[in-house]
Order: C-alpha cells, then structure tokens, then sequence
C-alpha cells in the first residue's frame, strides 16, 4: 500500500478511534475525568451542562462543607441580594483548589463568595494539581480530547464504581449522592436508619497538622475578591459536640483554625462567623461528625441569610 494511503487509512481510523471514545464515554454513566476526585470532576460536568454560573451573583464555595451544608434554594429565596446561587463545592476541595477553580472562571457578575469551612480544608494533606488550562478550555464549551483519554484510562481501576455508579452516587440514602439541585449543592436527606453506624461512632483519632499555605490561599482569595468588588464570606460549619469533646486533639487544631481565621478576617476585611460555636447544635443535626441533614444545613443558611439582609 502507497504511504498516502497509509496515511489516509491512519487518519481515519484515528477519526474512527477518537468518535468511538467520546460515544462511549457520552452515552454512559461515566463523568469526564480531570481530577482523582470523582466529586470535583461530575460537578465540573454539572457546572457546564447546567450553565450554573450564568446569572449567578453568589458563588459557594469548599469541600462538602459547601457542597452538602449549605441550602442554596433556602438562601435563594430568603435573602433579598441573591439572585441566583452556584455551588461549586466538592469533596475535599481545599482552599487551593478553591482558589485556583475561582481564578479559571469569569467573576464579573459575582457579588458574593460564600466559603464554607472546616479545620480538614486546611490541613496538610494537598490533592495533585488539576490542569489549569484544561478546565478553563471545558467550562468554556471548548471542546478537548484530553478528559476523554483520562477517563478512558481510568476504567480498570475504577470499573466497580462505573458500573455500579447509579446505585454509588445516584441513590439519595447514601452519602455519595452527587445528584445536584438546582444550585449545585446536595442536601443529606436520608433518615436515620441509613446512617452508618461506624462512621458514626468512630472518633477521628489522627493528629492533623494545620499548613500555612492553606491560609496563604485563603489570604490570596480575599484579595481577589476585594480586586473584584466581591464581599468574601468565610463560615466555620457545625462539627458534632460529642465527637469534639471526647478528642483533645480534634478541639485543639479546630481552635487553632478557628484564631487563625478570626485574625485574617480582621486583618484582611472579609466577613468571618462560626456556625459551629453559635448554633451548637445537637446530635439529631448530623449523619456523622461533621455533615449535616437538610435542616441542619438550613440552620446554617439562616445565619447567613441574617447576615445578607
């Protein structure tokens, strides 16, 4: 064969190749993949499908403190300023991935950032650096391959997730529930007899140490704010009396967190209150240590709500 035939042949089954992956990927369960965490990743499809952040004047942001503590219908329909609400939350999103997610998007319509927090979004542990530049392209309908190789390699070690992703991540009574509402966040729902027993019970016993580079980010995020004209809300979310009070250590870096962010707020002149200390609220609140039920995280939204009006 001549070798413009080759060449012919190659490129169309590299054509061939390339719209047979993105059918696959398309018509399955799987979300585009840019990240090791499956969280971040479906709510960038969300984030992009939904055109959540068109119109929106009130950004949310953080781990699943912001994704599931926060009721941004509540807030929506409560609070006089807000028109439209996106959350951009996701598991274990820590303050740089916060920060750097927020730099890839437009802000111009922005008036507030909602950060919700707790003292695990500033410890040391950092997830790898997600590809600046491939999620701006994404989140700007541009299309590129690179996702779609990145999930097509994925799927040896995570088939038992993308085969069973319906029950995994669609199943309301469970706490890897990522179908969205309508403002991107996921209110836990689920009655008591779903909680999980030992994730209940079991007392974090780690010793965390809290990274200086977190709160550099937090510092950096209020300056882009303040450059933007953004009025920058940092919240503290409520954490189980019992499971802090029955850990020296746990309520000794949650302290630390809790003076560090109180003195930046000051410092740096961005709206700072800690839902955990004022609401105290009790066990009925929470599916474990630290994630609340809808009417936990109404609670939480009504004090931000107070604030906004």
């Amino acid at each position: 064969m001549k070798a413009k035939n080759w060449i012919k042949l190659w490129s169309t089954l590299t054509v061939m190749s390339i719209i047979s992956l993105i059918s696959v990927i398309t018509l399955s369960n799987i979300p585009l993949r840019f990240s090791n965490s499956i969280s971040y990743d479906v709510k960038l499809n969300f984030i992009r499908e939904s055109k959540l952040l068109e119109n929106a004047n009130t950004l949310v942001v953080g781990s699943s403190m912001a994704l599931n503590n926060i009721d941004g219908n509540r807030i929506v329909n409560k609070a006089k300023k807000i028109r439209k609400i996106a959350n951009l939350g996701s598991w274990a999103l820590q303050s740089s991935e916060v920060l750097q997610l927020l730099k890839l998007i437009n802000l111009d319509e922005v008036e507030y950032i909602i950060y919700a927090t707790q003292y695990l979004d500033f410890e040391e542990k950092r997830r790898s650096k997600i590809d600046d530049l491939e999620v701006e392209s994404y989140l700007n309908n541009e299309f590129i391959l690179s996702p779609y190789v990145t999930t097509l390699t994925s799927i040896p070690t995570n088939i038992s997730n993308y085969t069973k992703y319906a029950d995994i991540y669609l199943n309301p009574n469970k706490y890897t529930y990522l179908k969205y509402d309508k403002t991107g966040g996921i209110n836990l729902n689920f009655s008591d007899k779903y909680i999980d027993k030992e994730r209940w019970e079991s007392i974090d016993k780690e010793v965390y140490t809290l990274d200086e580079a977190c709160f550099d980010d937090l510092v950096t995020l209020s300056k882009l704010a303040r450059s933007k004209g953004i009025k920058l809300i940092v919240l503290t979310t409520p954490y189980r009396a019992s499971m802090m009070e029955n850990n020296g250590n746990l309520s000794e870096i949650y302290t630390s967190y809790v003076e560090k962010v109180k003195i930046l707020s000051k410092k740096h002149g961005f709206a700072y209150f800690n839902t955990h200390d004022t609401l105290n609220l009790d066990d009925k609140y929470f599916v474990d240590g630290i994630h609340l039920k809808k009417h936990g995280a109404a609670l939480v939204s009504d004090e931000i709500i107070k604030y906004l009006n």
